[in-house]
């Protein structure tokens, strides 16, 4: 897997890449320490930034903050092939494996199955991602941010205006 995925946001197309980090505390955020999506997965938790819009003019739209709470780090080997599934519901609340899905497909998804193959082992994890930071950028038509809507981890938002 590459440093980033196909994705969308409110019907644009974007590109979402992966990070160990970011800094600074003004907006936007400034992300660091560039990794793959395997990568992100090997560790059990990352940022991810999305840049949406046409090649020739992509803005910086949305940065979060990603935990997997059932993945635990490093048990995804280097090298480990990755496969991925639908997450089904069942009658009875519980998950079922459902048919292949691409990475991209796993980007807005409430859970997915991670297929782990390493070697002659197998292993498959049902994946429940839990953002617990987003900050959402809008900019003026000219370019210049106009606002950031911040979502914490509880799920309350605030806004701040430029």
């Amino acid at each position: 897997m590459d440093t980033f995925l196909a994705g969308e946001l409110n019907g644009t197309e974007c590109q979402v890449y992966f990070f160990k980090g970011w800094t600074t505390y003004s907006h936007p955020v400034k992300p660091v320490e560039p990794i793959s999506f395997s990568e992100a997965l090997q560790r059990g938790s990352y940022f991810q930034a999305r840049m949406c819009g046409s090649d020739d003019k992509q803005i910086f739209t949305m940065f979060e903050g990603v935990e997997l709470p059932d993945v635990v780090p490093d048990t995804i080997s280097k090298g480990a092939s990755l496969f991925f599934y639908q997450a089904k519901s069942a009658s009875d609340g519980s998950y079922e494996v459902g048919s292949q899905i691409t990475a991209n497909e796993t980007l807005d998804v409430a859970g997915y199955y991670l297929g782990v193959g390493q070697g002659a082992k197998q292993l498959i994890i049902l994946v429940r991602p839990k953002i617990n930071l987003r900050y959402q950028y809008f900019y003026t038509d000219s370019g210049a941010l106009q606002k950031v809507v911040i979502r914490n981890k509880l799920g309350k938002e605030s806004v701040l205006n430029y």
